[in-house]
């Protein structure tokens, strides 16, 4: 009776200190996302008219200048909208905590939705905002997490431990697992493991039980650079896009292509980094102008550029033939980088890849100042 006693005692030490260390890792994770997380609100009209159910969820800062992750359930798809004139009847209101725990207005919200990872990325008019640091990397699936949902009726959001539990790849592809009790507000959910960073967003539920995400290392790389986010070493930053040119008309080719671009390039880490000479951007397909399905232009330089630390590098990038999508100047460029031919796109970028330090990274160019040179 004694040694069963001894054994019950040291079991309930073991459950003590584990309850211990997830009430801590909880409570580290809430205090540093919990300025980064946002009750998103989804109202408009279906193509008949009629208005739809309000749509509950939640999402995470990930740029200071208004950047915010989510499930793209959340937005859904374009064609579950009524058209109107300008452009989809959906609003999407943005509202957060502030340093008293009490709701703000945040404003409402662009969407750029990805669907082939079951994400969207949603812009608001915003500077300086508290975001959440976005891991780059896979996370172990059967570690401990901290999942911030946000129930509709709840002032402010919750977060609660999750395990990770092995996730059926066949079944669900290259997602995380987690555990979840049955609360509503869980679309769009961020998950953070024990360094506080943003692991995966919260995007189905499998089962009464279980939650699938999607790892950030998978949407990272369509995120526009921001310096207030924090870098990590050996992180770029493309500055701008200059000196957009177009081929001069032909009587063989009466049409202007798209011909290169100057792409100004700044390292800022104290290591020199070498840039991929290819680049692929990203834009909407033009015989399909309701659907945000992304198709990638291709872009090529001539050689790998060596770029020191502190250094800026401008590079010509050829517009290459073999991509999905032709573009004839300026009118076909505008169209492309449009959403319905009339808003543009706010979240357009090109994906670069670039080595630093023997480690091959991905990142993402700044849109807005393509627009604002290559749409005028």
């Amino acid at each position: 009776m004694t040694k069963l006693l001894a054994v019950w005692g040291v079991l309930a030490a073991i459950f003590c200190v584990t309850a211990a260390r997830g009430a801590d890792q909880r409570s580290a994770v809430w205090e540093k996302n919990k300025l980064a997380i946002v009750r998103i609100k989804v109202t408009g009209r279906n193509p008949q008219g009629e208005a739809v159910p309000a749509r509950y969820g939640v999402g995470v800062v990930v740029r200071s200048r208004g950047e915010i992750i989510t499930a793209a359930q959340m937005i859904g798809q374009d064609s579950e909208w009524n058209q109107i004139p300008s452009g989809l009847d959906r609003q999407i209101e943005i509202s957060g905590l502030d340093t008293f725990r009490i709701i703000k207005p945040l404003g409402n919200a662009s969407a750029r939705l990805i669907p082939s990872l079951n994400v969207a990325i949603l812009t608001i008019t915003a500077e300086g905002l508290s975001t959440a640091r976005v891991a780059e990397y896979a996370p172990d699936e059967l570690a401990t997490f901290v999942t911030i949902a946000w129930e509709p009726q709840n002032s402010i959001p919750e977060a609660v431990s999750t395990d990770g539990v092995p996730t059926d790849r066949g079944r669900d592809g290259d997602v995380l697992t987690v555990r979840f009790p049955a609360i509503d507000g869980y679309f769009g959910a961020g998950v953070f493991d024990a360094e506080s960073n943003l692991v995966g967003i919260v995007y189905k539920r499998r089962d009464a039980s279980r939650l699938l995400a999607v790892p950030s290392y998978l949407f990272n790389q369509f995120l526009s650079p921001d310096g207030s986010a924090g870098r990590r070493a050996g992180d770029t930053v493309l500055t701008a896009f200059l000196n957009v040119k177009f081929s001069t008309p032909t009587s063989d080719s009466p049409d202007a292509m798209l011909k290169s671009f100057n792409l100004n390039v700044t390292n800022e880490e104290n290591q020199p980094v070498f840039l991929d000479p290819s680049l692929r951007c990203l834009g909407t397909d033009l015989s399909k102008e309701s659907t945000l399905e992304p198709l990638m232009v291709r872009f090529k330089s001539n050689e790998v550029t060596r770029i020191s630390s502190k250094d800026t590098a401008s590079i010509v990038f050829e517009y290459s033939d073999t991509s999905p999508v032709v573009l004839k100047g300026a009118a076909e460029a505008r169209r492309f980088w449009t959403v319905d031919g009339s808003k543009t796109v706010p979240q357009f970028s090109c994906i670069y890849a670039y080595t630093v330090g023997g480690k091959l990274r991905l990142g993402a160019t700044a849109p807005a100042l393509f627009v604002r040179h290559v749409v005028p």
